[in-house]
Formats: C-alpha cells, structure tokens, sequence
C-alpha cells in the first residue's frame, strides 16, 4: 500500500465500473478494514488489530474469489482513478473547476499527488486528513486564479509565488514609510511584506493570503499604478520645489534605484529619497546647463564641438583662462551631477568672451594656424587640407588633439611633404629674384639666428 499514489479507500469510487466474482460491498468492506489495518482510527469505533484482521479473515472465508477480486483492484493507477472520481464530488468538484480556469492542463491530479509524497505512510491516511491536502491545494490554486489577474498567466502555485515575489520587487515604496497611509489595506501589504522577506508562504499564511488577496485585488491594481501620490504623503519633507510630475520622473527613473525598495527601513529610504532628490535637482540643473552650451554653439558639447570642426576647442580659448575652461568644458561633455560644478560652468559661459569667435569660420582658421601650423603655416594656403589630414590618421578625437605629439609629428610629416612638392620651388625663385646685395644681408640675417645655416656656410669654405 505504500507504492500505491493515494489512500486506498478512494479505491471505492471506481468499484462501479469492474467486474468481480463477488459482491462489490463486499470488496468494499473488505478495503476498509485493510484501512483499519493500516491505521486502526481509520475505523469507526477504532476496533483493535486483533478483532479488524478477524474481519478481514472471516470475510475472505465466507466469500471465495474476493482475494482475487482486492488483489485485481489495488493497483495504483485504480487509486488515481480513484481520487479523480472523489475530486469530482468532493466540494462541488471545486479543485478539478479551479483547476480548468487557471489552465493547469490536468496537473491538478500530480500537484496532489506531491502532497501526499511528502509523507512516506500516506497510505494510513483518513478522509479528513486527505480532504485537509484537497483544500490546501485548493487554496493554493485559488491563490493563482486571482494572482492572474494582476501577474503574468501561471499555472502552478510556486510560479505565482515567484511572480509576486518579482511583482512587489518592482514597488518602489518602502512599506516602513507608507504603512500608516493603507488603511484597511494595511495586513495585505503587510502580508506582501512578509512574502517578499521570506520569498514563500508558510503553509499557515496560505489561508489568509487568499483571504486577504480577495479582498484587495482591485486595490493593488490601484496602488501600483499610482505609488506616486502615497510617496508625496510620506515623503513630504524631501520634495520640496518639487512638482508632481518631477516626483513622478523620479519615482519611475531607474536611475535613481527605487525599485526593490519594498523591505527598507525608514532611514535607509529617507537616504535614498534625499539623494534621488539631489541627483534629480542637479540633472535639471546640468540640462540647464547643456541647453546654454547648445543655444551658445549649436553643438552638444565641447567634445561635440572640436569633432564638428576637426580642431579643439581649447586651441580658441586665451591662455589665462585655458585652466578654467578645461574644468568647464570637462564638466559639460562628462555629464557632471556635481551641483557646485554646474554653477561654476553655468558662470562661466555667461561669462565667456570668446563665443563669437567659436561660431565664426576665419576665427577659427587663424586659431588653428597660430596654435599648430606656427613656423611652417606659409606652406599651407588651406587650414581644412590640414584638418581633414589630421582627421584622417589620427586615432585620438579632435577634442585630444592640442599638446599630441602625435598631431605635431604628422603636421611635421605634411610640413615636408609641402615644401618638398612646392615650397622648394617658391624658395628657390625668390632668391633667383632677389639682388646680390639682398642675398647677402638675408643670408648674414639668417647666421644670426640660425647657427646651423652658419655651420654649414663655414664648412663650405674648407
């Protein structure tokens, strides 16, 4: 009896349907005093061991083929078959109707079956311990028939457990801070306090879950589209300047972490509230900020700026305020949050004398000329040429480019390249052109500031 699926009395359910060689009460009889001696409460009156194997002996005696007859019938699949047939009378059918609402797909009948594997002598079980399992997983598929109307479609009861364990995972509300706001409400959201903490029910706690989950179905539904108004009345004092539709944008950003804020102690969700509330000051402080920057350039940021125009910005900024401006300009492509820095960069661009010049193309050639072409700027009657060079075999973004030993070695590079195709040729006419006279005193003007050229002139006369 221990090998069979379930208690051999619901073996007298399906009796109406086989064929024995003797009276069918009989074998009904006979199954129960097998009960009695698997468990002797099972029997009225709770005979002694002694008096039910007397019954069983006698009734095999007066009755020949009925050993025959139990042996043909206790099998397991009789006992499921069984217990089907008791499902569809015990409650009204409930189980087997719950069970087709939420789709289960006839599972119903294993998911009673692991009950009664929980135990290792569920064949000495009586009636009322066996309906005692029928309602538990009645509760428990009750649990999922109402929990479908507000979490994704499951269909078994570990499924909507962990469903609403994600689903109280996305309440952004500590129940520390609001639960003197729930009224009636108050032992549900306490119960989903407890099932969050635990990630499970305590087989007690199924019971008055479903009770209370009847009860405020349509209040959750309510309350998770609208936290934002209970998180207005319990955080108040943080919210200050603050409109509803920006306590909305911060309650709902991710950014600012509230989900998952469920168990959270009052001084640990009044940090993370004062905090959100500083980010999001300053992050409406730097688009402040962006959108001077924007209205001022036409560009994004700095950063945006120097790849705009293929040089950096900080090559058109005067060298007493480069320092300051690096900071600023830092601050601005970074996406500071820093509220000091903000002010700082927002001061500085009402203050910056340059901005004309930023916007204004030949500002920015003779920028580019003064800071990287210097001494070899003659040879290039083009600024862009050299940017779109530069553009072209340089890794680093234009924003990168000032103080690049690598830009300095490439425009070197282009330099000699120019002078080689065509500076030459202008050098060489114009001293072609130039009297003798000229020459000299050039020639003696360049010895004085270029000892090299004289080395060169003193080793010729040797």
């Amino acid at each position: 009896m221990k090998g069979f699926s379930f208690p051999i009395w619901v073996i007298k359910y399906v009796l109406d349907d086989k064929t024995f060689k003797t009276d069918k009460d009989v074998v009904s009889k006979l199954i129960d005093n097998y009960c009695g001696i698997a468990n002797n409460k099972n029997m009225e009156g709770e005979k002694s061991d002694n008096d039910i194997a007397l019954t069983i002996g006698k009734l095999c005696l007066d009755n020949e083929g009925v050993v025959d007859d139990l042996k043909s019938i206790l099998t397991k699949d009789n006992c499921k078959s069984g217990m089907l047939e008791y499902l569809k009378l015990y409650d009204g059918g409930k189980l087997p109707a719950v069970a087709e609402k939420i789709n289960d797909g006839g599972q119903y009948i294993n998911q009673l079956q692991y009950k009664f594997s929980s135990d290792a002598a569920n064949w000495v079980w009586n009636t009322d311990t066996v309906n005692a399992k029928i309602d538990e997983l009645i509760c428990e598929y009750e649990i999922i028939e109402i929990s479908n109307g507000v979490l994704s479609k499951n269909a078994t009861y570990m499924e909507a457990i962990r469903a609403w364990v994600d689903k109280i995972g996305q309440i952004r509300l500590a129940y520390s801070m609001i639960k003197n706001e729930l009224g009636d409400s108050k032992a549900f959201y306490e119960m989903l306090y407890n099932l969050y903490k635990q990630r499970n029910l305590l087989d007690s706690q199924k019971k008055p879950f479903l009770d209370l989950l009847r009860e405020n179905i349509e209040n959750f539904k309510y309350f998770m589209g609208s936290q934002s108004s209970l998180f207005i009345k319990a955080c108040s004092f943080y919210l200050d300047d603050l409109s509803e539709e920006d306590v909305k944008s911060i309650l709902d950003d991710d950014t600012y972490g509230f989900g998952g804020s469920y168990l959270l102690e009052r001084d640990k969700y009044t940090g993370k509230v004062q905090k959100a509330v500083d980010l999001y000051k300053n992050a409406q402080l730097y688009t402040q900020l962006k959108k001077k920057w924007n209205d001022l350039t036409d560009t994004d940021s700095p950063y945006m700026w120097s790849n705009k125009y293929h040089m950096p910005i900080l090559a058109m900024v005067p060298d007493d305020e480069v320092a300051t401006a690096r900071k600023v300009f830092g601050a601005i492509n970074s996406k500071t949050k820093d509220e000091n820095t903000i002010t700082t960069a927002l001061d500085y661009l009402d203050k910056m004398t340059y901005v004309q010049k930023l916007n204004n193309k030949e500002d920015r050639d003779k920028a580019f000329r003064d800071v990287f072409l210097e001494e070899f700027s003659e040879l290039f009657d083009d600024v862009d040429e050299v940017r779109t060079y530069l553009q072209n075999h340089i890794s680093d973004s234009p924003y990168h480019w000032l103080g690049n030993k690598a830009v300095t070695a490439k425009i070197k590079t282009m330099a000699n390249a120019k002078y080689n195709e065509s500076g030459y040729g202008k050098a060489k006419k114009v001293i072609d052109e130039m009297p003798a006279e000229q020459v000299k005193e050039y020639l003696k003007k360049m010895i004085e500031d270029n000892f090299v050229v004289g080395l060169e002139i003193i080793k010729k006369q040797k």
